[in-house]
């Protein structure tokens, strides 16, 4: 089983009086070439061997803040074909967290079949026990009709409809699959435009800075 690329080491918070607003800022190893797309700063700390510290900051008013709604830090590397996501919980009183959901979290993906159909298995592993794991796969297929191009995602009526792809979700660790049968989308002039593993942990305490960190590996 794999380590995944992004590793969160702290995340802190502090409120500043005059601007009325919160600061969050973390802590992650990430790859070298590791982007931000967030509305925030995104800066090297420092190198450790191949990975990067980074320092994500993000400033919000401290007047806007809502439970249900979560700003969030998004990280993007290219050579390792993965996107890290961290979900602040604006309502925490928490100052500094250093254990952060899916620390230490492991995943394998595997995959059986021919040039007809696909088949894709994962499984992820977390030690952390206030927490909840799920894994799934995203899927986006295209089509083009009289020189226009149309774009579909698995939730999409007519894509479950025609059967081209089967998937399973999963919690706490369990098996989820995947199953794309590519002779019926070829006899359909559609394509599959992309295709990720996504894996969601989810703390269970309220009061935690991070509410949640989400994992995305891109396979196609």
């Amino acid at each position: 089983m794999k380590e995944v690329d992004f590793k969160s080491i702290t995340v802190t918070r502090t409120f500043d009086i005059r601007t009325l607003s919160l600061t969050y800022i973390a802590h992650i190893i990430g790859p070298e070439d590791t982007e931000g797309e967030f509305n925030g700063t995104l800066k090297r700390v420092k190198d450790v061997g191949n990975y990067k510290v980074l320092q994500a900051t993000l400033t919000i008013p401290a007047l806007e803040r809502r439970g249900e709604n979560y700003p969030v830090i998004v990280l993007s590397s290219k050579s390792s074909s993965s996107t890290y996501i961290m979900g602040i919980n604006t309502l925490s009183t928490t100052y500094k967290q250093r254990v952060i959901p899916g620390e230490g979290c492991l995943y394998r993906i595997s995959s059986t079949g021919n040039a007809g159909a696909i088949s894709y298995n994962t499984k992820a592993t977390c030690y952390r026990r206030t927490q909840k794991v799920f894994t799934y796969f995203k899927a986006g297929f295209e089509k083009t009709e009289k020189g226009l191009t149309f774009l579909f995602d698995e939730e999409d009526e007519e894509i479950k409809s025609k059967g081209y792809l089967h998937s399973t979700s999963s919690e706490e660790g369990k098996v989820a699959s995947c199953y794309i049968d590519f002779a019926r989308m070829l006899a359909d002039g559609v394509k599959l435009a992309s295709l990720r593993y996504e894996l969601l942990v989810v703390s269970e305490d309220q009061d935690e800075l991070v509410a949640f960190s989400v994992w995305s590996f891109d396979i196609i």
